[in-house]
């Protein structure tokens, strides 16, 4: 029975080259797969490293210009603490308040003392020379410069720097004849 069937074997392959079954081919192919599969993750891991590393460079390049920034910026206070101290060691009187009289002369005082302590002590901050000026403002004016406050916050209107607050001011108190007179009514 053996025979026949080798028999049967040799008949159906005839005229036709059989390959020997290896053992442990799939296996074999197996490990290639795996080899490739490993390969083909190495090169990806080797490209994110790639990126990694660009990615560090320029995080580097941004953090020397900024310290290089920074840098700068300190020589800058350096320097204008150096002026502030000398200037410091002059005593500015400071200006006096302003009470809200419709009196043009107490008015433009009030403007003239605030430019010129300004001036004493360095102050360019246009929004911080209107924050001092309203620390002067006193009995009327501080009533009105908290309404002006309340329409600032509700956006009815805006003063922003300097220029805004002395025109805001003058027009309310400056008096009525005079600016009829400067024709800025």
């Amino acid at each position: 029975m053996l025979g026949s069937d080798v028999e049967k074997t040799s008949e159906q392959t005839c005229g036709r080259k059989t390959e020997p079954a290896a053992r442990g081919r799939g296996k074999k192919d197996k490990s290639c797969d795996v080899v490739d599969n490993m390969e083909a993750r190495l090169d990806k891991v080797k490209l994110a490293m790639v990126d990694t590393w660009e990615g560090l460079n320029l995080i580097e390049q941004g953090m020397e210009n900024g310290l290089k920034d920074l840098r700068e910026q300190i020589q800058d206070l350096r320097e204008g603490v150096i002026v502030s101290q000398v200037a410091s060691r002059v005593e500015v009187p400071k200006p006096q308040g302003f009470s809200g009289k419709q009196n043009a002369k107490e008015l433009d005082n009030f403007l003239w003392n605030m430019e010129r302590y300004f001036e004493a002590i360095a102050l360019i901050d246009e929004v911080a020379k209107v924050r001092t000026a309203t620390l002067y403002l006193t009995d009327t004016t501080t009533l009105w410069w908290s309404w002006r406050l309340a329409g600032m916050e509700k956006g009815i209107c805006t003063i922003e720097t300097w220029g805004d607050f002395k025109m805001e001011i003058n027009r309310q108190f400056y008096p009525r004849t005079w600016l009829t007179l400067l024709g800025k009514t």
